[in-house]
């Protein structure tokens, strides 16, 4: 039977426990959930001038989804 797969993406302070525990939570449902880390090598800030640092370093992922919310006519809000 197919499942449902669903990206759980972390918030702008980047890849925590936060983000991992609630893809665990929806695998314990049944779906399929995969907790996504956006800037790589589990980067986590602890204050806002960091995070922004980060957030602002992978243009190039957001490059990427744009083309994808673009392509799908999805929104990102």
């Amino acid at each position: 039977m197919p499942r449902l797969m669903l990206l759980v993406v972390h918030e702008w302070w980047g890849h925590n426990d936060y983000a991992r525990k609630r893809a665990e939570m929806l695998a314990e449902l049944g779906y399929t959930a995969l907790a996504l880390d956006m800037y790589g090598d589990g980067k986590v800030a602890d204050h806002p001038d960091d995070a922004e640092a980060d957030r602002d370093s992978w243009g190039r992922t957001q490059q990427f989804f744009d083309r994808i919310f673009s392509a799908t006519g999805a929104s990102e809000d």
